[in-house]
């Protein structure tokens, strides 16, 4: 943690994901209102994207999905 300009402390936060889209589902709100505080946050996810649902035919198929994620 390190103090600010006005001495407030300013937060260093990692957060781990195991599937892409995790932290907008539990966490989204939060996050944003951290960064927007000026907080430093860093988003990990620890896959690599390939499998799972694709909502749209237009926007990825099986074999370009974790590129595209």
């Amino acid at each position: 943690m390190t103090q600010g300009s006005q001495g407030i402390s300013k937060l260093t936060v990692l957060c781990l994901f195991a599937h892409p889209d995790d932290e907008g589902f539990g966490s989204g709100g939060t996050l944003a209102g951290l960064v927007r505080k000026g907080h430093k946050v860093t988003v990990v996810c620890v896959t690599n994207g390939d499998v799972g649902e694709i909502s749209d035919p237009a926007l990825a198929t099986p074999e370009n999905l974790g590129q595209v994620r």
